[in-house]
């Protein structure tokens, strides 16, 4: 079966796809707290940047096998 992408707004992002996120964090072979939705969610909601900052998601079979949060930036380039 070939891999699926998804990217999901932090601000709409499920109970159910945040449980999918935390057993990912907890199999990690390199755990990352801040790549973990207890630290990521607060800070992006209190930044008010949840609608810029999206889950991109990786799954085989319907089973997630990666995720990472990714930053939509509005333009490329340095600023003038």
């Amino acid at each position: 079966m070939a891999l699926r992408t998804q990217l999901l707004s932090l601000s709409d992002v499920s109970a159910g796809e945040i449980g999918r996120w935390r057993e990912l964090a907890a199999g990690a072979l390199e755990p990352n707290p801040f790549y973990e939705p207890e630290y990521l969610l607060p800070v992006v909601r209190g930044l008010g940047d949840a609608d810029k900052v999206s889950l991109l998601t990786v799954s085989k079979n319907g089973d997630w096998i990666a995720c990472a949060p990714v930053h939509q930036q509005s333009r490329w380039g340095r600023d003038r």
